[in-house]
């Protein structure tokens, strides 16, 4: 298959990869990129390799063409990154140096001369470390060590998956936002929140010295175009709220930022924000609706999964975000739906600049997704949901009675499935067909596994044992509750009342007949659970 790569692919300096400053909404003037090449190294083992394999391009993650390695590092592989730092990062008295990632996937060592700086797991999260007391006066070496489980354990992964194809993209791992440090003094500023106070015209900023320090004092700096300078003064640990005069809004209409610069002793800040104010509240008519800045606003948006053919996740260059966000606003979009991944800081900015709300996804994790719940079976019902009366569809959960009939039901459908389970589980003809459709659970493939592994391991499988009833009553508690309530509401509430009465007796065939050939993959919360027990953490 041809490799596809963006028109900025051949543009891509080496010696200066997304060197924008990468963090918006709190830049410092010393700032060092330390994107660029690297060396870096695949092993199966945790120890310092004594050999690296070659040069990868940093920020861009192994499996990215962009990175110059195009390898995907598996889940029980360690990627090592080496690189020297600039020489200009050295001790400094009255100084501290501070080592910033913007995201690493997913689980991360860092090491300073060979002194362990930290470890952070998690890979859509910015971190940093203090590595002052860790550099000598010349040739300090940076170097990480990444482990990324991919779907195989539960940390968040989004669409990412070892083996892509269908909804799922190719997986890419370790550092995939830019690094880099700066220099600050002894004491700084760590924390910086601005919160607009739209109907009082104020905002309020909330700032941390980064050792907790209260009742620093500080001063504030408010600009904007053709606006005289707006000046204030607060103390850390204590919230500061400033009237903004004239007050201009925001909108995706009109994308209209203030700047703010903050100076706390000897260190200082520049950040931005926009005067605006997002609720959910009933309109005239008692209908649910979005408002923006206190005022109904239709929404229209794009879902923007946010790869890259040659990037993956990191996009090859900061133009690469730029044209990607102005082209949906050209298209008449004014809204963006980040579909579960997190975005650089700097791709946040260019919305808010260009003027693009933003609905942000959590990233998934967990076990397994069964794909039949979780796409075709939601896909096929949203057009019969769409015929549902308004109000209707799950009245009968709102009242503790309908809920409580609902669990019971389900567990009574829960026995009678594993009853009759039970039955077909002695006719050998169709144990093939079970176990493809209920997984390992039976006691035929429990034999087979205990035959296989030998009964110095039956130990390891004491968890599908205990989970096994578990398993049973909490699938069929949900089979229960969703079917009875899904077709309950599709029945008018008096006819339902004058027909069947209050009891839900025909929830229990219903989940039965329908509910056995969807026994197993119902929830993630076992998957979950075992990957904790019997992986073990990382």
């Amino acid at each position: 298959m041809k490799q596809l790569m963006t028109k900025w692919a051949d543009n891509i300096n080496e010696k200066n990869v997304l060197g924008e400053y990468p963090r918006p909404l709190m830049r410092r003037k010393s700032y060092v990129n330390l994107n660029g090449i690297w060396k870096y190294a695949i092993r199966e083992t945790k120890g310092f390799p004594k050999k690296m394999d070659g040069d990868i391009l940093v920020p861009f993650s192994p499996e990215a063409v962009l990175s110059g390695v195009n390898r995907q590092l598996k889940p029980e592989e360690y990627l090592w990154y080496k690189r020297r730092l600039p020489d200009e990062v050295k001790p400094e008295k009255g100084s501290r140096w501070i080592l910033h990632f913007g995201a690493v996937d997913q689980c991360a060592v860092v090491y300073i001369n060979g002194k362990k700086q930290g470890k952070h797991v998690g890979g859509y999260l910015p971190f940093s470390y203090d590595i002052t007391e860790a550099l000598k006066e010349e040739k300090n070496l940076l170097t990480v060590k990444v482990r990324d489980y991919s779907e195989t354990c539960y940390y968040s992964r989004g669409k990412q998956k070892l083996k892509n194809g269908g909804m799922f993209y190719t997986a890419q791992s370790a550092i995939w936002q830019t690094v880099w440090i700066e220099k600050v003094p002894e004491c700084y500023i760590g924390h910086l929140k601005i919160t607009p106070l739209y109907d009082q015209s104020s905002i309020m900023i909330q700032m941390e010295e980064e050792h907790g320090i209260k009742d620093i004092d500080y001063e504030v700096t408010i600009t904007a175009r053709k606006m005289w300078p707006v000046k204030a003064s607060g103390k850390t640990g204590k919230p500061c709220v400033i009237m903004i005069p004239h007050m201009r809004s925001w909108s995706p209409e009109d994308p209209f930022l203030y700047d703010l610069h903050v100076r706390m002793g000897e260190d200082s800040v520049e950040s931005y924000f926009a005067m605006r104010k997002v609720e959910v509240k009933n309109d005239k008519e008692g209908i649910a609706r979005i408002f923006l800045n206190n005022e109904p606003y239709f929404e229209k948006g794009v879902l923007d999964q946010g790869y890259w053919p040659d990037g993956l996740y990191t996009p090859p260059c900061d133009e690469a975000m730029i044209y990607d966000i102005q082209k949906m606003k050209d298209l008449g979009f004014n809204m963006i739906r980040k579909h579960i991944k997190i975005e650089p800081q700097r791709w946040y900015y260019h919305c808010d600049r260009i003027g693009m709300l933003v609905w942000q996804d959590m990233v998934n994790g967990g076990g397994t997704y069964p794909m039949w719940y979780v796409t075709y079976l939601t896909n096929a019902l949203q057009p019969l949901l769409r015929y549902a009366p308004d109000g209707k569809l799950l009245w009968g959960l709102l009242g503790w009675k309908f809920t409580v009939v609902y669990v019971v039901v389900g567990m009574a459908a829960g026995m009678l499935g594993g009853w009759l389970l039970d039955l077909l589980r002695a006719e050998r003809w169709l144990q093939p067909f079970l176990r493809g459709m209920l997984g390992v659970s039976g006691q035929a493939a429990r034999d087979e596994r205990n035959t296989r592994l030998g009964l110095e391991e039956r130990h390891r499988f004491a968890w599908d044992e205990m989970t096994g009833i578990f398993r049973r009553v909490w699938r069929w508690v949900i089979i229960g509750v969703g079917l009875g309530a899904l077709l309950h509401g599709f029945v008018p509430q008096d006819w339902f009342a004058a027909h069947l009465g209050q009891g839900q007796w025909w929830s229990v065939p219903v989940a039965v007949l329908v509910g056995i050939p969807l026994y197993s993959n119902v929830t993630g919360v076992v998957p979950i659970m075992e990957s904790l027990l019997l992986k073990g953490l990382p």
